[in-house]
């Protein structure tokens, strides 16, 4: 029987881009699981059933592994928020659009559970590198979202801080998902979408309950 720490000839057959993703799948998982700190070159080797060598030919040390891991993911949720706020965030109606771009964005959360639950994970169990790169991937998504929100509102609330509105709109949005992530069947989208349509209904900044969701 083939020792995992050598890597079996199946697992050694694989190309040297399959094996980078394969060894980043597994730190995810780590990740996922027990939290950042969990995440060692043997921690992963083990993991993925190689040589720790096998790690250390793709990344310098743990630290250079979990910047590539999160560059990886915060491509991910950048390319969903991309796929969601331009579109969702349209319309004359911003509560409506709001309750809009919460329901398609809680619905990429749980397509991708164990990416958002690293990406909103709190950093001060990284290094410092990486949780740099974590506030500057929250900066990329705020920039989309209130170029959005900016689309809405154009002239109609001259005066309003978009920039604090898009903050708060990505606060809301982030504690939406981790109530999601947390305990899916006691808050479920529809439930957190609802809460936003009457929210708005009640500050006058909807027109009504246009969209599915949530009813």
């Amino acid at each position: 029987m083939s020792d995992p720490e050598s890597g079996s000839p199946a697992r050694r057959r694989l190309a040297p881009a399959d094996r980078r993703e394969s060894l980043l799948d597994r730190a995810l998982e780590l990740v996922a699981e027990s939290g950042a700190a969990a995440v060692t070159m043997q921690a992963v080797a083990r993991a993925a059933g190689v040589a720790r060598p096998v790690v250390y030919d793709f990344f310098a040390d743990r630290t250079a592994l979990l910047d590539a891991l999160l560059a990886r993911e915060e491509t991910r949720a950048l390319a969903d928020v991309l796929s969601v706020a331009p579109t969702a965030l349209t319309g004359a109606d911003l509560g409506d659009s709001v309750t809009r771009a919460l329901d398609a964005f809680l619905t990429l959360v749980l397509r991708r559970p164990t990416t958002w639950r690293v990406l909103l994970s709190p950093t001060s169990a990284l290094p410092t590198e990486v949780g740099v790169r974590i506030e500057q991937g929250r900066e990329k998504i705020a920039g989309v979202v209130e170029s959005s929100i900016r689309a809405v509102l154009g002239g109609r609330c001259a005066g309003l801080d978009t920039e604090v509105v898009a903050l708060a709109v990505i606060a809301a949005g982030e504690a939406a998902a981790r109530l999601v992530l947390a305990a899916p069947e006691q808050y479920p989208p529809a439930r957190l979408t609802r809460f936003t349509r009457t929210l708005f209904g009640a500050l006058g900044l909807t027109a009504g309950p246009t969209h599915p969701a949530g009813r």
